[in-house]
């Protein structure tokens, strides 16, 4: 794959143009492209956002837009529990492990990368320094006051292919 993405860097570097860009606006269940018309089906802190009866048909819909072997790739909120759970704060779906590794191979590897992954972000100072003010002065937040004990979900990123 990035042997693929190499050549194609290469080939736009020499040409010296880098395509046109179209936006198109769809829902994730219908979207408005042909079976097998992409090299690659990139989704970016999105899917969590979108209605979770829907999930299945939304990344079902990625699959089939991207050529065969083509990279679904997937960056989402994940959840280390038993059950999906949605948070108002930010009006999304945190996914568990059980939903996501019905469609994604490393699913299974990220969650089990989750514990040690959020200890790691809760014990540094800088991303405590970091924390914005919105979630430290809110005293329903995960943050308040900076004193976070663990994180209200982590973003992964998710692999699939057909």
């Amino acid at each position: 794959m990035f042997a693929r993405l190499y050549r194609a860097k290469e080939m736009l570097r020499k040409n010296g143009s880098y395509g046109t860009i179209t936006f198109v606006r769809a829902a994730f269940h219908e979207i408005p492209f042909e079976d097998n018309s992409f090299d690659a089906v990139i989704s970016v802190s999105a899917l969590e956002h979108a209605d979770i009866n829907l999930l299945d048909k939304n990344v079902n819909e990625m699959m089939r837009v991207a050529k065969p072997k083509a990279p679904v790739l997937i960056s989402t909120s994940a959840i280390d529990q038993e059950a999906d759970r949605f948070d108002e704060k930010t009006q999304g779906w945190c996914f568990s492990a059980n939903t996501m590794t019905r469609f994604a191979k490393n699913a299974r590897e990220e969650y089990e990368k989750y514990k040690d992954v959020e200890r790691k972000i809760l014990q540094s100072e800088i991303w405590r320094s970091r924390i914005d003010p919105y979630y430290f002065t809110d005293p329903d937040s995960s943050f308040y006051r900076k004193h976070a004990i663990h994180l209200p979900y982590l973003p992964i990123g998710l692999f699939c292919t057909k």
